[in-house]
């Protein structure tokens, strides 16, 4: 493991009595902004928890990443050990792993479970396969930022964008964010256990 420059470090240790879902929150905001063309060396450095050497986490950040990338990276920083979460980055695969690691910790839960969410819970969005359809290809993945409304309004954050930057927006619909429908919601709590 590549050691973490001190501001990774201080992300990387929870604060005494902070609960999961507020320490993923918490590097959700201060990563915020991070991108190929502002603060390239911190977008790179998210990547080193899960990458052998300097070098690599720098060659995938500036990789087509999506959200899933720095989804995974922010799981890894927070204390995640599940090994799709900590193994190394492959193209089109981060996503799947992501889904893959909340399915076996018994993270993932219906979108209806919404209204449970909270700072740092996951919200993956995507449109279901029609049936005796292929599923679309149009997975996205944010972070809930705040304790959603009566509505589903909470501030929100994401990554994967235009040049892998890292944006917190909102607030805006949970629910129908990225236009696309909620399919589940990922709970830090349970993720933190894997």
């Amino acid at each position: 493991m590549t050691t973490l420059p001190a501001w990774l470090q201080a992300l990387h240790a929870r604060s005494p009595g902070e609960t999961p879902g507020d320490h993923c929150a918490r590097i959700v905001r201060a990563v915020a902004g991070c991108s190929l063309d502002h603060l390239p060396d911190k977008l790179a450095d998210i990547y080193l928890l899960q990458e052998p050497d300097r070098d690599t986490a720098v060659e995938v950040s500036r990789l087509a990443t999506n959200c899933g990338t720095s989804m995974r990276a922010v799981y890894a920083l927070a204390g995640c050990t599940h090994t799709l979460i900590t193994r190394p980055y492959r193209i089109g695969t981060a996503v799947a792993w992501v889904l893959g690691a909340a399915t076996e910790l018994g993270a993932l839960l219906p979108a209806s479970s919404w209204r449970k969410c909270g700072p740092g819970w996951g919200l993956w969005y995507g449109t279901p396969a029609a049936k005796g359809k292929s599923p679309r290809n149009d997975d996205h993945m944010e972070w809930c930022l705040a304790v959603p409304d009566e509505h589903g309004v909470a501030l929100h954050g994401g990554g994967g964008r235009a040049r892998n930057a890292i944006t917190i927006g909102g607030p805006g619909t949970i629910l129908w964010s990225t236009g696309k429908p909620l399919r589940g919601v990922i709970d830090p709590e349970r993720m933190m256990a894997g």
